[in-house]
């Protein structure tokens, strides 16, 4: 299947009531989810994921997993961290996420990849997700100690990564010299900006005055 087709399909199973349309964030129904050009340890990735104002990424379901697997494809990404943990749960062979619900690792609605989940694991195993690249799909669920440097993967609401961008474009048009929104722009940046609109503004009024009849009837 192409990768039009797949968003397609997945806008039919959760259909969006905001699409993202940063580069690299993928739609499923009213969550987007991305998954960065870097890798790390398990414990590293929410650190990460905070400073996109987003959060470590969960699934829920199948759609939730092929959404990953797609932003995990665009990177390369063989294999992704998730949110998921036995390291707080008493029971063998349990996983749970660890978001604000800390809602136990559902398998019938999820999938785990052949051979997990291990009855036997260690209570030190997190969740990550196996990825098809070719097909960009998942391959399932898995879990590993978190010290392993996989891929980064972070979730946001599609409302609020929607108004952020409308917001950065917005201080893009006003500003065409402010192109980052994560830093105060400086003095010089101001400066510079302000005499290239007076300096623009100068050359309308003279391209203006040439085209205007006033000026042809005078020539």
């Amino acid at each position: 299947m192409c990768f039009a087709n797949q968003l397609d399909a997945l806008s039919r199973q959760k259909p969006p009531q905001y699409v993202c349309t940063a580069e690299g964030w993928i739609n499923n129904g009213d969550t987007c989810y991305h998954v960065l050009d870097r890798m790390e340890k398990w414990h590293q990735v929410q650190a990460t994921c905070d400073a996109l104002k987003a959060k470590f990424a969960y699934v829920d379901d199948q759609s939730d997993m092929d959404a990953v697997a797609i932003a995990a494809a665009l990177r390369s990404a063989p294999t992704v961290w998730l949110m998921g943990t036995n390291a707080d749960h008493q029971k063998a062979g349990k996983f749970i996420w660890k978001d604000a619900a800390r809602t136990e690792v559902d398998g019938s609605a999820t999938r785990w990849a052949p051979g997990f989940p291990r009855a036997n694991a260690p209570l030190d195993q997190f969740i990550f997700m196996k990825v098809d690249l070719e097909k960009r799909r998942s391959h399932g669920l898995a879990h590993s100690v978190g010290s392993i440097h996989r891929y980064v993967a972070c979730m946001l609401p599609a409302k609020d990564l929607v108004e952020a961008e409308n917001q950065r474009v917005v201080k893009m048009m006003e500003d065409p010299f402010l192109h980052s929104t994560t830093k105060r722009p400086s003095r010089l940046h101001k400066r510079t900006a302000r005499r290239r609109r007076r300096k623009l503004n100068r050359l309308a009024l003279v391209v203006f005055d040439r085209e205007s009849p006033r000026t042809k009837k005078s020539r």
